[in-house]
């Protein structure tokens, strides 16, 4: 497959694979400066299922390597005319490009179809598959579609108190677990919610600011996880406490199966 770089690459870009020098190409492998301007996380956006999946360049040893999803193999990768091949997968060609030397933008070619991915940071410890700041977690059209359903579940149990649109967000078999109240599953769940009223318990939910996370599950949903505090009207302390949800794609829109509510914790008040 011949690979156009220009009609993807803006001008202002630079094609890293040209930029090595011709004692490097000759070389079994880039040394460790060229590597760095490579080496690192790249998140990209599968067209099948619309997910953002985060793919991992790494070295090994003189190789450069690619780990295309948390639980695939590291596999290979060698330079191919203007990019890099797969050893494993000869029809798939990848191309960087970038500005001052650095890899900015990662393309994966692979019969006509090109899928293109934005550099994250460059591989560190805590970070990418191994931290909490995995960044394809933190942002993305699935995490604005959760944020979307999150926020219209805790509006119709929180503000309006309407037990029905709250229970039309859920699963008929959901699940919810909690730390002090222990587990409640289906209608008996569901009965909590039309003897709830939060509002009127001066009682509001705030999501932690940058506390959230969301992980896409292949032909199922995603999981969402993140803290969130329970803010009272009447001056008593706030609680803060970590929650998981489960979330199903169905032909309806997002549906809510499982929730853990875990870590409750008393926030002191705020100084005067």
């Amino acid at each position: 497959m011949r690979i156009r770089p220009r009609s993807v690459i803006a001008s202002s870009t630079l094609l890293l694979s040209l930029a090595l020098s011709g004692r490097a190409r000759a070389q079994s492998g880039p040394s460790a400066t060229e590597s760095a301007r490579i080496v690192g996380d790249y998140v990209l956006q599968d067209k099948r299922d619309g997910m953002p999946h985060t793919v991992r360049i790494g070295r090994s040893g003189r190789r450069l390597s690619v780990q295309r999803d948390a639980n695939a193999p590291t596999t290979l990768i060698s330079r191919a005319g203007r990019g890099f091949r797969i050893a494993a997968d000869t029809s798939t060609s990848i191309v960087f490009s970038g500005e001052r030397g650095t890899a900015r933008t990662i393309l994966m070619i692979s019969a006509g179809d090109t899928v293109r991915g934005t550099r994250v940071d460059a591989a560190r410890p805590g970070t990418g598959f191994d931290g909490d700041d995995w960044a394809a977690a933190r942002g993305g059209s699935l995490f604005d579609s959760l944020s979307v359903a999150d926020s219209l579940l805790f509006d119709a149990f929180f503000v309006r108190c309407d037990a029905e649109a709250t229970i039309a967000m859920y699963t008929s078999d959901a699940e919810f677990y909690h730390d002090r109240t222990g587990l409640k599953v289906g209608s008996v769940a569901m009965d909590a919610f039309r003897n709830n009223c939060p509002r009127d318990q001066g009682v509001r939910r705030v999501i932690v600011p940058g506390s959230v996370r969301v992980f896409g599950i292949t032909e199922y949903g995603a999981v969402q996880l993140g803290r969130h505090r329970f803010v009272r009207s009447d001056g008593q302390p706030a609680t803060e406490a970590k929650f998981i949800q489960l979330w199903q794609r169905t032909p309806a829109g997002w549906r809510a199966t499982k929730t853990i509510s875990i870590d409750h914790r008393l926030q002191p008040r705020p100084s005067r």
